[in-house]
């Protein structure tokens, strides 16, 4: 497991307070609160990954999200999404299976 979240770190998204499934998003912004479940606090751009729940976060999505709604990606699995070009994880159901 990651022992630092940084900006521009990949991670696992899930909206609806966590009750959507998730997505590939990253990290474009981060505030540290001084309690889990604040939505403002100080602007860091890396912290310690014990301190997700004290984290709001702004994601590529154009969301923002606690930290409770985040799962952290291995260093192996964000190395592969970052080399995927854009919109290589979208799929279609047509007939021959490609985009």
């Amino acid at each position: 497991m990651k022992d630092m979240i940084r900006v521009g770190d990949w991670v696992m998204w899930s909206g609806a307070w966590g009750s959507d499934a998730p997505r590939r998003v990253r990290i474009t912004g981060m505030q540290l609160c001084a309690a889990e479940r604040q939505k403002y606090g100080v602007p860091v751009t890396e912290v310690p990954a014990t301190l997700k729940n004290y984290i709001n976060f702004d994601l590529s999505s154009g969301n923002w999200a606690y930290g409770y709604q985040i799962e952290l990606v291995s260093e192996t699995e964000s190395a592969s999404v970052q080399t995927k070009p854009l919109g290589a994880e979208m799929s279609t159901n047509n007939a021959k299976g490609t985009i």
